[in-house]
């Protein structure tokens, strides 16, 4: 399994929703935080936010987003589409 390039921690696998067969295994592109791939928590808490600082967005877009992932975390969008509750 391919470890997270920022916290060590492995990769989350993308799987189809339906067959549950696993399509994607290299989390996301970790620039420019470093050159690695990461998971999607580190993907959503340090890159995302510093690449909008590097944008230039300003803190409160910041905040509004990590409000939008704390709100709606990949795992209750994924039950959704699952069909479960």
């Amino acid at each position: 399994m391919i470890k997270c390039s920022i916290c060590e921690d492995n990769l989350e696998e993308q799987k189809h929703p339906i067959t549950g067969n696993v399509f994607f295994n290299k989390g996301h592109n970790a620039k420019p935080v470093n050159d690695g791939r990461c998971c999607d928590r580190c993907n959503n808490t340090i890159v995302i936010p510093r690449r909008m600082e590097i944008m230039g967005m300003d803190i409160d877009l910041r905040q509004y987003h990590m409000k939008c992932i704390e709100e709606f975390p990949i795992n209750k969008i994924k039950e959704k589409y699952n069909g479960s509750k």
